[in-house]
């Protein structure tokens, strides 16, 4: 038989593909035999993940896998449908219901997926005129509109932009002042401001009061994409814009559930009219499947459990202090800001592997972070804390890093150094009063 020869787009897979794999630019899926809690096993050793975004250790809770468990039997695996075919199952509601009350707001709206609701929301918030003229014969005005976005806003902010009609001006990393800059140039009415909440390889914060400020004197939205903060940041758990103390001054309150919720799915939380239309027009809402029953369950009781148990975030708060003063008492070069997600940079991706394969050999799973998820030269190791670490478990870590610093180095951070005490003065107020073991 004539072989049928490669087509051209597919050679250039099988050259992309060989030619990442001589720079050992491929790196390999762990296969995994249990869920971090945080100790797994991985081939068949017990080790310690420092890359898991369970960061309440909630997953794991036998009322949530109950909860979820239960619902399954009741419900079985899936809706198999969209939610306006007959997969709209009360439990969705209620969670729906549930997040509004939580993001103290008037609706609430899930997705499969955190990715799936920043590439559906985005373009269904500023397609909205374009959709009713375009199926429905509504005039409008053709204004595209313009969002605005920080240039490390996460990939699926990225991909919702794409799929917008909207044009979209990028602003330097958390650069006020370039931003307002773009807004007051900006000669279109319909503008929005989209950011991470807290950017997940480098763990740090948006301005928001200086964002929201802006949106206000120049009459833009706000959308903020709280995944690695619902949860956790703010004195009552609600995330960044609680953190700041600007939740009202917040458009869309973007999260997921699969990080410190500790499941799988996102959601927005806005004004019930703005919810109720994305749930016609927003593909990702009404062309797909929403979350299986169990998932809405576990949730519901993961939900419940974070408010009613703030140990748990004071519990993640003193393993971020023991590990930051860990490293600053080792002189190993850290940013120097409170949050779950502490990244130490290496530069090169070869360097950053080295550094992940010898923690490895010592029972320690800490991922290098290689482009594209960061740029060229700012491969790092990408820590993240739960609450369910232990005091041994960090102080493992940070024998395993002593010896990279020793070995390799880590980049200096460019901060310029602080005391011990410095460092605890820049911990906000609620999170110094939760502060009970690290002095």
């Amino acid at each position: 038989m004539k072989k049928i020869p490669t087509p051209p787009v597919l050679q250039d897979i099988t050259h992309c593909f060989d030619w990442l794999d001589r720079q050992n630019l491929i790196p390999d899926e762990p296969l995994i035999d249990s869920p971090p809690a945080p100790e797994f096993v991985l081939n068949d050793r017990t080790v310690i993940s420092f890359s898991s975004n369970n960061y309440l250790g909630l997953s794991r809770r036998p009322e949530v896998i109950e909860a979820a468990s239960q619902a399954l039997h009741r419900f079985t695996m899936g809706t198999c449908e969209s939610r306006r075919l007959g997969g709209n199952i009360a439990l969705l509601e209620a969670l729906e219901e549930r997040l509004a009350r939580f993001k103290g707001v008037e609706s609430a709206m899930i997705f499969a997926t955190g990715l799936l609701a920043n590439v559906a929301v985005i373009p269904g918030l500023m397609d909205a005129q374009w959709y009713c003229n375009r199926f429905y014969g509504r005039p409008w005005s053709e204004e595209v509109g313009t969002l605005f976005s920080d240039t490390l806003n996460h990939r699926s902010i990225q991909m919702g932009i794409r799929l917008s009609h909207a044009s979209c001006l990028k602003y330097r990393h958390g650069d006020m002042a370039h931003l307002e800059m773009l807004l007051a140039g900006c000669q279109t009415d319909r503008k929005m401001i989209v950011t991470d909440g807290i950017f997940s390889m480098d763990g740090d914060l948006a301005p928001l009061p200086e964002i929201t400020a802006l949106a206000k004197t120049y009459q833009a939205a706000v959308m903020v994409d709280d995944a690695h903060g619902t949860g956790i940041f703010g004195q009552h758990g609600r995330g960044v814009a609680d953190h700041f103390g600007v939740e009202d001054q917040i458009d869309i309150h973007m999260g997921t559930l699969s990080k410190a919720v500790g499941a799988m799915g996102g959601f927005i939380a806005t004004d019930s009219k703005t919810v109720a239309f994305l749930k016609s027009t927003a593909s990702g809402y009404r062309f797909t499947s929403s979350l299986p029953a169990e998932q809405a369950a576990g949730i519901l009781c993961a939900i419940d459990i974070m408010e009613q148990e703030p140990q748990l975030r004071q519990q993640l708060w003193d393993n971020v202090a023991y590990l930051l003063k860990g490293l600053h008492e080792r002189q190993i070069p850290y940013p120097n800001r409170w949050s779950p997600i502490i990244p130490l940079f290496l530069g090169s991706a070869e360097k950053a592997f080295r550094a992940e394969q010898l923690l490895l050999k010592r029972g320690l799973s800490c991922i290098a972070i290689i482009p594209p998820l960061v740029q060229n030269n700012r491969s790092r190791l990408r820590i993240t804390l739960n609450a369910t670490h232990t005091s041994n478990h960090i102080d493992r870590l940070l024998e395993g890093l002593e010896e990279i610093e020793k070995t390799m180095g880590f980049q200096p951070n460019g901060e310029p150094p602080h005391t011990w005490q410095q460092v605890q003065s820049m911990a906000p107020a609620y999170i110094s009063i939760m502060q009970s073991k690290v002095t």
